[in-house]
């Protein structure tokens, strides 16, 4: 008995026989246990086993003694799905536990086991569930099947076709694996004259019951038909697929095993091949050879092996140096000699398809005129004048001494202002190929080097790899990014750049994948980068600067005019044809019936007129239209949607009035933007957009449209609300990703000893500067009171009136300068009594240089004088504790910095004035006055009043030729 049940265990088997348990009558509820079954389907008139822990049996025995109902409702459960509610099919097999054995298990944390053999008897669905937890019990009824007609002959044909089908999956699978499961077996064994049962539901259910490779889906399609023809139907298709899926595997196995047939064969022929030839040369060394007799025998063995002799060929054409002919050498004869099957044979023939694909000796003319240059740079960038001379300069060299070494040329600037189009204008200039290498996050020098052959996989450096690219031997190559190289104490691939681009060392410039020199005297390299203070020195001395600052707003529009409006236009498809003019669709005359009859009613007016609106955007058909921008609607976008110096932001946001443009030429009906406003915000709306449509069916897209398109002001350009109240400085920095950027600088105090406290995630060095600025003020502060009644009589009439920007609270001087005044109003108890905490705004981004110096200073004589800097200005310098102003860098990206912001005064140190006229584009500064200063106090005279500047440079200004 006990070997019975075993086997019951391991196949399901048909019921036969009678079964006296009374089962519930079709259509009434009866509350049984659930059994829930992952990734597998129970049908009736099968007896099954199943392995369920001692706790569900447990359960299972404790609800038929409670309620008197032995019977067990088994359903699937939903693959990847929970064991719940939602996670069970409603409907399964209703049927009756006929044996039951506890098995031990190897797991004894899992518990025991118990296998259980179940027949079921019919299907059932479960109407609701009574209980969960802690087990499931559910309210289930029997389901009632069709009758079915004994007489009909397409049943007993698919019947037939069906076991035919069965009795081919068998031979097909031979032992029983595969797709045939061995469930069929007790269906034929080796009784040829077996049939499936005469009843085509009971037929399905069994066969169904035996596809163990059909899913838990298409089983449980076949339990829950309750017409037995078209059930049958269903396990015919799911056996025909199961014979069309072995006949494929059995066709693959077939072609698997002839091609390694195959390639044993080719192997064998090869490896008697190579000894035949070890053999033959054996045999030919007894005689004597001469030099003569060698070049014909390397023809003849050419002429023999066509890919060997193509590969020595190319490497004959390609003109290597004398060492790399050397080893080319050595390695085509360890080739030959090779098997093709050998591990080292495909890196040795990638080794010498990368020496022979390198331009040794192939070169392009240089067509170097100084006015094509200057045109090409002119067509390819608006604007940059400084940066273009300085190109123009190193070209005239190069056309002068074509073998000059002159240092690396390095662009420095901020995203977006052109430095890589700069540097594939210059190669255009020149004639030569252009590539481009980034060397953003690159830490292994291997990447520049290459790697030894010694390595699995290994690859020539990406400077070979690149004139690999270019086919020639003086290609431009730039190197973007060069201060993102990564480097720590482990590794810094900047020590290979130096090799790379030092012109007395890349004349033999050795791969590691190479292992020869090669010469890169004659590429030119240009660098990019956003800041030079993550490049080591050595590195940075063999570059030449090259600083490209960015870009005044009246150049962003004539860039925006000439180069971004019409790629972006050609990328949306609103480039003009001027043979097919646009059409507007005219709807006034199919919606003049509408109008009459919604002539009283508000809301349906203000509907039919947004209809109409949207509606007179729509093109015809085949007719391109145009958009254009107003000179309002580009600077509008320049100065309130972008802030950055170059114009990448500004190319996205004209980008995006296209993409707008373009739902608007072709939707019909309210847009999304539009309908989540109310009426009278969507009625402004579409006022504004439809000013946009000319009457030749252009559009235009004007200031009052950008809120409607591009959504709300990103920047505000006027900063002066922010400095309302003492303590405030606005002062000028230079980003790596920005360019020049405005920084805020805001302190206070409170009552303290006179500590201070920096806080904005600074360097060192702007806390020095900090510093630095207090016990400055304390010093002025000092010899102002020791000095001021000695000139209480005389200041006034040294100086004339001034007058300051005070708080409200503070009272107007009006009768001492604007220093003595602010030094005036500050007590000098209060350094002592007072802790001061300077905060500068954006601390997640790390601030360090001397840039600060004066910033700090104004902001700390505002704290303890309790007068406001004066909102429009802005200070950049570093001052020493004797109060002197010394220069600074980034004059020009923070001058155009201030400009954008709509500043009026900008404090500049006096000994920057050469960067302030040779940099800085006049049509800035004949818009903002420029101070030159050389002490603090100027600065203070300058920033606590609030008189009206006059544009241009002031201050200490040196005469043009001494400039």
């Amino acid at each position: 008995a006990y070997t019975e049940l075993l086997c019951a265990m391991l196949t399901a088997c048909p019921v036969s026989g009678t079964n006296t348990a009374k089962f519930p009558e079709p259509g009434v509820p009866t509350e049984v246990f659930v059994l829930a079954t992952p990734d597998r389907v129970t049908f009736p008139a099968i007896r099954s086993s199943f392995l369920i822990h001692q706790q569900t049996w447990t359960h299972m025995q404790k609800h038929a003694e409670t309620s008197g109902q032995p019977l067990i409702a088994i359903v699937a459960q939903h693959r990847g799905q929970k064991d719940n509610e939602e996670g069970l099919y409603r409907v399964g097999t209703l049927g009756k536990v006929v044996g039951q054995s506890v098995q031990r298990n190897g797991r004894p944390e899992e518990g025991q086991m118990v296998a259980l053999v179940v027949e079921g008897r019919c299907r059932c669905e479960i109407e609701d569930w009574v209980q969960l937890k802690p087990y499931k019990v559910g309210r289930v009824r029997a389901l009632q099947e069709q009758e079915e007609h004994p007489d009909d002959r397409e049943v007993r044909a698919l019947l037939d076709d069906l076991q035919l089908r069965l009795k081919d999956l068998m031979q097909q699978s031979g032992d029983g694996q595969g797709n045939a499961p061995r469930v069929f077996s007790w269906l034929f064994g080796n009784r040829q004259n077996y049939r499936l049962p005469s009843s085509a539901g009971m037929a399905a259910d069994v066969v169904a019951a035996g596809l163990q490779a059909a899913s838990v889906p298409e089983l449980q399609a076949v339990l829950e038909e309750m017409d037995k023809r078209k059930r049958l139907e269903l396990v015919h298709n799911l056996v025909t697929s199961a014979q069309q899926t072995q006949q494929v595997s059995k066709e693959v196995a077939a072609s698997l095993q002839k091609r390694s047939e195959r390639e044993m064969r080719e192997f064998t022929i090869r490896r008697q091949i190579a000894e035949l030839k070890k053999e033959l040369q054996k045999t030919m060394k007894k005689k004597p050879k001469s030099a003569d007799s060698e070049e014909e025998e390397e023809e003849e063995e050419e002429e023999e092996e066509d890919e060997l002799g193509q590969l020595k060929a190319r490497i004959k054409a390609a003109k290597l140096s004398p060492e790399a002919q050397k080893v080319a050498k050595r390695e085509l004869k360890r080739l030959s000699n090779m098997n093709s099957q050998h591990h080292e044979y495909t890196s040795c023939r990638t080794f010498l398809d990368t020496l022979a694909n390198l331009p040794w000796s192939t070169t392009t003319e240089d067509a170097v005129t100084i006015d094509s240059a200057k045109k090409i740079l002119d067509e390819d960038h608006f604007g940059l004048e400084t940066v273009k001379t300085r190109i123009l300069e190193f070209l005239a060299v190069r056309k002068l001494r074509q073998d000059v070494a002159g240092p690396i040329v390095c662009l420095h600037g901020p995203p977006g202002v052109g430095k890589t189009s700069l540097g594939r204008s210059i190669a255009r200039a020149l004639g030569r190929k252009f590539h481009r290498i980034s060397l953003g996050g690159v830490r292994d020098e291997a990447e520049l080097r290459g790697h030894r052959r010694t390595y699995v996989g290994a690859l020539p450096g990406i400077i070979v790899q690149a004139l690999q690219t270019c086919g020639t031997k003086n290609p431009v190559i730039l190197l973007d990014e060069i201060d993102k190289l990564a480097h720590n104490s482990h590794y810094n691939p900047q020590g290979a750049m130096l090799e790379i681009l030092d012109p007395e060392q890349n004349k033999n410039f050795r791969d590691h994948y190479l292992s020869v020199p090669f010469d890169l005297s004659n590429v030119l390299f240009l660098c990019t980068c956003n800041g030079t203070s993550s490049i080591d020195r050595p590195l940075l001395d063999r570059m030449e600067i090259i600083d490209v600052a960015g870009y005044t707003s009246e150049e962003k529009v004539q860039i925006a005019k000439d180069y971004l409006i019409p790629k972006q236009r050609k990328l949306h498809g609103l480039e003009y044809d001027p043979e097919r003019k646009p059409k507007i669709v005219d709807v006034t005359e199919t919606d003049s019936t509408a109008d009459s009859e919604q002539e009283g009613a508000d809301e349906k007016e203000a509907s039919q007129e947004s209809t109409v609106a949207e509606d007179e955007m729509i093109v015809a058909e085949g007719s391109p239209p145009v958009m254009k921008f107003s000179d309002e609607a580009l600077q509008g976008m320049i100065t309130k949607y972008t802030i950055e110096s170059g114009v990448r932001s500004l190319e996205r946001r004209v980008a995006q009035a296209c993409r707008w443009a373009a739902l608007s030429l072709t939707a019909k009906g309210d847009l999304p933007a539009s309908l989540n406003l109310d009426e009278a915000s969507k009625k402004a709306r579409l006022e504004a957009l439809k000013a946009c449509v000319q009457p030749d069916g252009t559009l235009l897209i004007t200031s009052q449209a950008l809120p409607h398109i591009l959504g709300m002001e990103v920047y505000e350009p006027n900063v002066a609300e922010r400095l309302t109240t003492p303590g405030v400085a606005i002062g000028l920095a230079v980003s790596p990703v920005l360019g020049g950027e405005l920084m805020f600088v805001e302190a206070t105090r409170i009552p303290g000893s006179g500590r201070m406290t920096v806080t904005g995630q600074l360097g060192d060095v702007m806390k020095e500067s900090c510093t630095a600025a207090l016990s400055l003020l304390k010093t002025m502060t000092a010899k102002y009171r020791d000095t001021d009644s000695s000139m209480e009589d005389e200041v006034p009439r040294m100086l004339p009136r001034q007058r300051l920007v005070p708080a409200a609270t503070s009272a107007r001087i009006t009768d001492l300068p604007v220093t003595s005044g602010i030094l005036a109003a500050i007590e000098p108890s209060d350094f002592a009594k007072t802790d001061v905490h300077m905060h500068f705004p954006a601390g997640a981004v790390s601030k360090d240089g001397p840039s600060a110096g004066v910033v700090t200073a104004l902001c700390l004589a505002s704290l303890f004088s309790g007068y406001c800097v004066r909102s429009d200005m802005a200070c950049t310098g570093e001052i020493t504790l004797r109060g002197h102003v010394l220069p600074v860098g980034g004059i020009k990206e923070k001058v155009l910095a201030a400009h954008r912001q709509n500043l009026k005064l900008v404090l500049v140190p006096a000994a920057n004035a050469r960067h302030v006229f040779e940099d800085i584009p006049r049509s800035v500064r004949e818009s903002i006055s420029i101070h030159l200063i050389k002490h603090v106090e100027e600065a203070m005279d300058l920033a606590f009043q609030e008189t009206e500047v006059t544009p241009g440079v002031h201050g200490h200004v040196q005469p043009v030729s001494a400039l």
